[in-house]
């Protein structure tokens, strides 16, 4: 064998075991009791749990955020910062260029992203409107291994309302993809107003209403329907029923939403949908434990200062904070440590269930042999006051995470057998890859 980590408290789809696993050429080889073998590395795990990298399906990157190699918004220090936080797959929203066709234009990101990526990585193609020639195109694209497919609105000028960009989709996608679309987004494009940005014209019932008019679509298409960032406790009630009606239907949740309240103020990172109160985000936990919300996403989308402080700012704030660096620990310490979340629960919606949005599973997103080598060590004992280490420092972007106290440590993650953090701290190591995928009807 090339590892064996011992005597780890092994989490992985919704199970907890304490065992050794191996790992030989990239993947999980036996799981259980094996001491009696050897391997080239032994790693001890005593006091940390061992569990799959993280699956974001949130990044966004390509709609209105910074997106510069040359600054730290990148999608390379994306990908860093996705693996210091536990997570070893990101799915990216990219817009294909229409001069070619999407193979090309997917494998032109590719081929940019593949030499700097950190991580491995996927993508959505971002949808503002849907035309005679995006049938052919979305055809395309997910045999290109590209089948997720975000509706993107740019304001009051996108060409196609919500409701009918949703439904042309919905009615057109080939089968074997999903299409991601957020109420609060079509919500505020299609009232042509967003007021000054902080939430007033965003309520639940305008969320539970968006929820709710998915149920027609039990009917229409066959592929799956991902409703991104759902926030309140009326919204999950609509959530449950429009399920009974359309079983195609599953949802996210966002980071901020389960660490920040409208309590915390200033502190709490601007984002859509908005923070809510300290009753909504319990009703996320809980609809995380049983499972009505499917995965919890980054919504990582970072803001320089500059942009935080236009005068365009000042008026209708800038939407967008980083959240990468800090992924699992956040979620361990806001949901685990404060008895909110179980350890069973956040592998499901940190891991397998995104995995399984993402058309990866069991690939990623879960610790079974034959699965990637994608592991992640986090010691619960360690809870960080502030951010000590340079890998996390993002330059000109705040960090809205740097006055939390983080409830555990990342200090391992190995993507495909391969360590890319040691210790809390970037390796030389990372050889990110992008991640043909296709969607399954049956999960």
């Amino acid at each position: 064998m090339d590892i064996i980590f011992r005597n780890a408290t092994i989490v992985t789809d919704g199970l907890e075991m304490t065992g050794d696993l191996a790992v030989r050429d990239g993947v999980v080889k036996a799981i259980g009791d094996l001491s009696s073998l050897a391997a080239a590395r032994i790693i001890p795990c005593d006091g940390k749990i061992l569990m799959p990298g993280a699956v974001d399906l949130g990044l966004n990157l390509a709609d209105g955020g910074v997106f510069d190699p040359k600054t730290t918004a990148s999608f390379a220090q994306a990908s860093r910062h996705a693996a210091l936080g536990g997570v070893t797959t990101i799915i990216n929203a990219v817009e294909l260029d229409d001069a070619l066709a999407p193979s090309a234009a997917i494998k032109a990101h590719v081929d940019i992203d593949g030499s700097r990526a950190f991580v491995d990585f996927g993508y959505h193609v971002l949808l503002s409107a849907w035309t005679d020639r995006h049938a052919a195109l979305s055809r395309e694209a997910v045999t290109a291994g590209v089948p997720s497919f975000w509706l993107a609105r740019n304001g009051a000028a996108s060409p196609q309302p919500a409701p009918a960009l949703l439904q042309a989709a919905i009615q057109n996608l080939p089968d074997e993809s999903i299409v991601i679309t957020s109420p609060w987004d079509a919500t505020f494009c299609d009232a042509q107003a967003r007021g000054n940005g902080n939430g007033s014209l965003f309520n639940d019932q305008m969320e539970a209403a968006f929820v709710a008019s998915l149920e027609p679509f039990a009917d229409v298409g066959s592929c799956k329907i991902l409703l991104n960032g759902i926030s309140t406790p009326r919204a999950l009630e609509a959530l449950c029923h429009a399920r009974g009606v359309c079983s195609r239907i599953a949802a996210t949740c966002n980071l901020a939403n389960l660490v920040y309240t409208e309590a915390d103020g200033d502190a709490a990172p601007k984002c859509w949908p908005p923070v809510g109160t300290k009753v909504d985000q319990q009703a996320l936990f809980a609809a995380l434990e049983e499972g009505v919300v499917n995965a919890i996403s980054s919504g990582h989308k970072p803001r320089t200062a500059a942009e935080l402080a236009t005068a365009k700012a000042q008026r209708s704030p800038i939407i967008g904070a980083p959240t990468l660096a800090h992924f699992i620990p956040a979620i361990h310490g806001e949901g685990v440590l404060k008895w909110r979340l179980s350890l069973a629960a956040m592998s499901y919606a940190a891991c397998s269930e995104p995995a399984k949005l993402a058309g990866l599973y069991p690939r990623k997103g879960s610790l079974q042999i034959g699965s990637d080598a994608d592991i992640v060590l986090l010691d619960p004992s360690q809870i960080c006051n502030v951010v000590e280490s340079e890998s996390f420092a993002m330059s000109s972007i705040p960090n809205p995470y740097a006055a939390l106290k983080l409830g555990g440590r990342v200090c391992d993650v190995f993507v495909r057998g391969r360590q890319v953090v040691e210790a809390g701290e970037l390796t030389n190591n990372a050889q990110g890859t992008f991640q043909s995928r296709r969607i399954s009807l049956r999960g």
